[in-house]
């Protein structure tokens, strides 16, 4: 099953992070994320899903408020742990397991983090 946060277990429980996992941070005030979202999603997660990549999203109310732990799912709170920006999306935080190995701020930083280019 596929849920607006990610994946989840036909028990509708949240499965651990395994492989690659990009955690594309958005607010509701965020001029960019509605950019993002209405011309580079799709291809976006196009491209992550051919590379394999699991893609979970934040929605945060705003754009100072990404730290907000009422934003997160449970199974993702522990992210909070490895980053330090409490502002700032879109933002993509891409993790290789349970282990954060790229914090991406913007549309193009976001589109590299899954080998596309902001033109293509």
């Amino acid at each position: 099953l596929m849920s607006a946060a990610g994946i989840v277990s036909a028990s509708g429980e949240a499965l651990a992070l395994s492989g690659k996992t990009i955690i594309y941070i958005s607010a509701r005030n965020c001029k960019p994320c509605r950019e993002f979202e209405a011309y580079h999603m799709d291809r976006f997660k196009s491209a992550a899903s051919a590379k394999g990549i699991i893609i979970r999203r934040v929605d945060a109310y705003y754009i100072k408020s990404i730290r907000d732990e009422q934003h997160w799912p449970d199974d993702l709170k522990f992210v909070l742990g490895q980053f330090k920006n409490t502002s700032g999306t879109p933002r993509f935080l891409v993790m290789q397991g349970n282990t954060l190995i790229e914090n991406a701020f913007g549309i193009r930083r976001g589109l590299k983090t899954v080998g596309l280019d902001a033109v293509s």
